[in-house]
């Protein structure tokens, strides 16, 4: 359907080794730790258009789901590509009738993870999707911590494991690489994959 939306941020995260100078400038800020998944990475784009024409025929809206790098969906054409994992984790959350009631120009982003993907290491029956960010696109920055954790327990769309919150940052990439080492907290059996 076409390449990635430009106004939300790929989910390309990125490597503790490669952040040292950022550890060093925010060391002590309040942070949230969370587990890295093992899957495919799916984002839930919705933008009001603002159009009040539209709005009568209740097409006021542009929803479009997303693997790493493309539309797999769009509602303003309706294209789809079939069996999508995306279109899968929609219907299972209702993420479009969950965003349509925030009224808010947001992404939602995440892994997509279970049977058939990447081995499904975690031994899932069938497919789940944990989320791990949320993009304001207005605002043109990620929420804080605090606002996603309410927007998706309104939702009830589950997120990533969160090992720990308001820790304070430490400047230590070492540090960062042990705790990326343990055991997955969706099944114990394997290692975390970061």
């Amino acid at each position: 359907e076409g390449d990635f939306p430009s106004c939300v941020p790929k989910t390309d995260e990125v490597r503790v080794q490669k952040v040292g100078k950022q550890l060093a400038e925010h060391e002590g800020e309040l942070v949230y730790i969370s587990e890295k998944l093992e899957g495919t990475s799916l984002t839930f784009v919705y933008r009001n258009t603002g159009n009040w024409l539209a709005s009568l025929f209740g097409k006021d809206y542009t929803f479009q789901i997303c693997s790493r790098n493309r539309i797999v969906y769009n509602s303003r054409s309706g294209a789809a590509m079939p069996n999508h994992y995306g279109c899968e984790m929609n219907d299972k959350y209702s993420i479009l009738n969950g965003m349509k009631s925030l009224k808010r120009n947001l992404a939602i982003q995440g892994e997509c993870i279970g049977e058939k993907i990447q081995g499904n290491i975690y031994n899932i029956n069938g497919k789940d999707f944990r989320a791990f960010l949320i993009y304001d696109i207005d605002a043109q920055e990620y929420l804080p911590f605090a606002d996603f954790l309410h927007i998706t327990m309104l939702l009830n769309i589950p997120t990533v494991p969160i090992l720990n919150i308001n820790t304070p940052l430490v400047n230590d990439i070492k540090y960062y690489v042990e705790l990326s080492k343990g055991m997955s907290e969706l099944n114990p059996l394997v290692k975390r994959e970061g």
